[in-house]
């Protein structure tokens, strides 16, 4: 709504009619594809490998995520508009609740092939999933998930605001406390006026 964020919806969509599940994420930290230490490159239309965490195999709502990552991200073997190889990986990972993912150009050795190994150089975007709810339905229904460290990005914002707010509120009272201290400091100094009675009764 305030065009700040960044949200990913996932769903699974069967054609026998059966719809769902479903997943909502907050798309985080993302460094794209013009960043200059993301130098790898890939074919367009060549199909991903999908490595995943062990982390996922852990929970159940982590392996719905799973199978959900699967569906999107990986083309079917032989859809026309996808290269029948694989020239780069999808590498998704677990960290405190958050699914980090990072993009890789599988490169053959250049010299000696038989005996080399495949390398991997990023080619990025490189972003971070924050799952928030998965639903039973298609873009809906029953919620089947939900996050508990999840906080919204306007209550962040909200409270860094207060954070900022009260740093000032605190160095305006230590300005007026200075300015006070100041002014009762430099009367109590001033020498006394030998003519500060003359005009009094």
């Amino acid at each position: 709504r305030k065009m700040k964020d960044l949200y990913l919806w996932v769903g699974a969509c069967e054609q026998r009619g059966e719809q769902g599940p479903s997943a909502k994420f907050l798309i985080s930290r993302i460094r794209p594809l013009r960043d200059m230490r993301l130098t790898g490159n890939c074919l367009l239309g060549s199909r991903p490998i999908l490595s995943f965490a062990a982390e996922f195999d852990g929970a159940p709502h982590g392996r719905v995520l799973r199978q959900l990552l699967t569906h999107t991200f990986s083309p079917p073997k032989g859809h026309p508009r996808s290269k029948p190889f694989h020239d780069h990986v999808l590498q998704f990972g677990w960290a405190g609740g958050k699914i980090v993912v990072r993009h890789y150009q599988i490169v053959p050795p250049l010299y000696d092939k038989k005996k080399g190994e495949d390398s991997l150089v990023e080619i990025g975007p490189r972003f971070t999933l924050q799952p928030i709810k998965i639903f039973a339905g298609f873009f809906g229904g029953e919620t089947i998930y939900t996050s508990g460290t999840y906080v919204t990005p306007n209550a962040i914002r909200s409270e860094r605001k207060r954070k900022r707010s009260q740093k000032t509120i605190g160095h305006v009272a230590q300005k007026e406390a200075r300015r006070e201290r100041i002014n009762v400091a430099g009367v109590e100094r001033l020498p006394d006026n030998p003519l500060a009675d003359v005009f009094t009764d």
